[in-house]
């Protein structure tokens, strides 16, 4: 795995500026605009888990609809796993913070909080053995098949399970210090920030890939894309 190399193949491109510039804009479009920003992330795996390519295609805003069609479930799943979770973590912090009135409450809230996000970043590195492997199946094309879907998953998390768990901590670490650099622009530094984090995340997933084949993983049969 080259950790690093997830984030730098996105300059790779010769319009690599047009491309972070257009996909920051899209994002300008509340909900909509992130949809088709995952959408874009879906192609480039594809492409790269089918055909190999050497870089990735520029954002073509005629293919607006297709990004949207894409990357409307990705965004759904990750409404149905983590919008419970974040709502969870969100209640129990209030509950603290409501709690704390002496100087000894406040000492025990911070102890608290600190175990609190320990606790949720080790939930979400672990929801990885899960997400990763069922994203990677649904982005060649395969929604359906719960049964095989739930075959290729402990396949996948049987041969590659310990690089899969680094790869969702170094995507964790990597994406709170872009978007913390993100905010020292005024918060429009997000936008950008948000672009790497999605083309990062589905180059990673292509590298767990390629490495899950080189296991003796069986390939996933083609199926129709857009």
């Amino acid at each position: 795995m080259r950790y690093l190399r997830s984030y730098l193949f996105f300059f790779d491109h010769p319009y690599w500026f047009a491309n972070l510039l257009l996909g920051s804009l899209c994002q300008l479009i509340p909900v909509v605009g992130f949809v088709a920003l995952l959408g874009q992330g879906v192609d480039l795996l594809e492409d790269r888990c089918r055909r190999g390519r050497g870089s990735y295609q520029s954002f073509d805003i005629e293919r607006f609809p297709a990004y949207l069609r894409r990357g409307l479930w990705p965004f759904v799943r990750l409404l149905v796993i983590y919008l419970p979770f974040v709502g969870l973590c969100s209640y129990l912090t209030r509950l603290i913070c409501e709690g704390i009135g002496s100087e000894y409450d406040r000492q025990r809230a911070i102890e608290l909080l600190l175990a609190l996000g320990f606790s949720a970043s080790a939930v979400f590195v672990l929801l990885g053995l899960v997400v990763d492997p069922w994203s990677l199946r649904s982005a060649l094309g395969h929604q359906a098949q719960h049964v095989s879907a739930l075959r290729f998953v402990c396949g996948f998390v049987r041969r590659v399970w310990i690089p899969l768990l680094l790869a969702r901590l170094f995507g964790l670490v990597t994406a709170q210090v872009a978007l913390l650099v993100g905010l020292c622009f005024c918060g429009l530094g997000i936008y950008p920030a948000l672009v790497l984090i999605v083309f990062a995340h589905h180059h990673r997933l292509y590298q767990l890939y390629q490495l899950y084949l080189q296991r003796g993983g069986p390939p996933l049969a083609a199926a129709s894309a857009d």
